[in-house]
């Protein structure tokens, strides 16, 4: 059995979108320390992406908390970089070192959306909150209504090609995003949080 580990994938996912925003690993690490993550330096962030081999096998991987706190300082949500957002219906992704399921699947799971198969949907579905669920609900009544403003979008916009790869998952991409383009990095003290 060959199986990419979770922390193989969020490393290729942090080199990635670290070179898509444009920041050397130096300007992440600083930006990691700023965050409370001091110990993020740019070679631990190396060891982070490239695993830190030995032997052929990964040395070092991904905690948590780091995981959220390069979420935070890539402004990219943790599941993208858990689960790449190019997986398609049929890529397969290994959640544990004997398990693999879809990768759609897995998003919806780490999402909070759906069971993965073999789980007890009810003990499942026990844990996410009322608001969420709700939350869920409506998203998928309304995803009609965001394709269809993505076709608009996509006759108006100046740039096509950005509105489609940012409209890739159309219920979940907030309407700042397809405004504005990019937002910019902010603070703890931007209470009025991106786009505004």
């Amino acid at each position: 059995m060959t199986s990419e580990s979770v922390s193989d994938v969020v490393g290729q996912r942090i080199v990635e979108v670290r070179k898509k925003r444009g920041l050397t690993a130096q300007q992440l690490a600083q930006r990691c320390e700023e965050l409370g993550l001091p110990h993020l330096s740019a070679a631990t962030i190396s060891n982070i992406e490239t695993g830190r081999r030995k032997s052929g096998q990964r040395t070092r991987n991904v905690t948590v908390d780091e995981l959220l706190t390069l979420a935070v300082a890539l402004g990219v949500a943790p599941v993208h970089l858990l689960v790449p957002p190019s997986s398609r219906l049929t890529a397969t992704y290994w959640i544990t070192p004997k398990t693999r399921f879809m990768a759609t699947d897995v998003r919806q799971f780490i999402c909070g959306m759906s069971a993965l198969d073999g789980m007890n949907r009810l003990d499942f579905l026990a844990e996410t909150p009322e608001d969420d669920l709700f939350q869920f609900t409506v998203m998928a009544d309304s995803q009609q209504g965001h394709r269809a403003e993505y076709e608009r979008l996509s006759e108006d916009e100046e740039n096509p090609d950005r509105v489609r790869r940012v409209f890739s998952r159309p219920e979940l991409t907030p309407d700042w995003v397809l405004k504005e383009g990019e937002p910019d990095w902010y603070s703890e003290g931007d209470d009025d949080g991106p786009g505004s």
